[in-house]
């Protein structure tokens, strides 16, 4: 469990953030839809926001305006995934040395 002592209240609202923006993944957000389902206020999001955008992890899309994942939050996603299955691999190759007869 986590230390209390380290724990910021301004990250832990930039990470919940991040799974508001999740849920619409195509069509993003509008700022005020995210204060809204993240129970923070505008000026807390605009702030938010554009630190996600510095990291690439969120973008605006210029068409609407709306805010939605950014491709290097999904990329990070994709390499876990391809890690587990190499993984996943090579203990299905060990298991099948010793099951094999």
């Amino acid at each position: 469990m986590a230390d209390d002592r380290y724990i910021s209240a301004s990250q832990q609202r930039i990470l919940a953030l991040l799974m508001v923006l999740s849920d619409a993944p195509i069509d993003g957000l509008s700022k005020g839809q995210m204060a809204q389902l993240n129970e923070c206020s505008a000026s807390e999001v605009t702030r938010d926001f554009a630190n996600l955008v510095a990291a690439g992890f969120a973008e605006e899309i210029a068409q609407t305006g709306r805010c939605r994942l950014g491709p290097k939050l999904v990329q990070v996603a994709v390499r876990h995934t391809v890690a587990i299955d190499k993984a996943k691999a090579k203990i299905d190759e060990v298991v099948g040395r010793f099951t094999r007869g």
